[in-house]
């Protein structure tokens, strides 16, 4: 969903410390939505790396419309910064 932080590439909900890191690098993050439902559909779990709090947040919320995969679960990789709603479960779109 993300870059990283040091280049200004991932996606926090605030900007840092040089006015960065504001964009999700999905081009319009709802099509990452889709494609997890039809992951979901096609009984897959999916695995996606997510750096930012934004981009975190619209993960876990993706996985929650998308629902559970027929086998496994979906994970998210690499994260660095985690929204205080997200660690506890709640939802966290921006």
């Amino acid at each position: 969903m993300d870059g990283v932080i040091d280049s200004g590439s991932a996606w926090l909900s605030r900007p840092d410390c040089h006015g960065e890191s504001t964009q999700p690098q999905w081009l319009d993050p709802r099509e990452y939505a889709v494609a997890l439902r039809l992951a979901v559909e096609a009984g897959l779990s999916c695995w996606t790396r997510a750096i930012g709090d934004a981009a975190v947040g619209y993960v876990l919320d993706a996985h929650a419309d998308a629902g559970a995969p027929a086998r496994g679960r979906h994970r998210v990789e690499d994260v660095e910064v985690l929204d205080d709603a997200a660690f506890l479960g709640l939802p966290v779109s921006t």
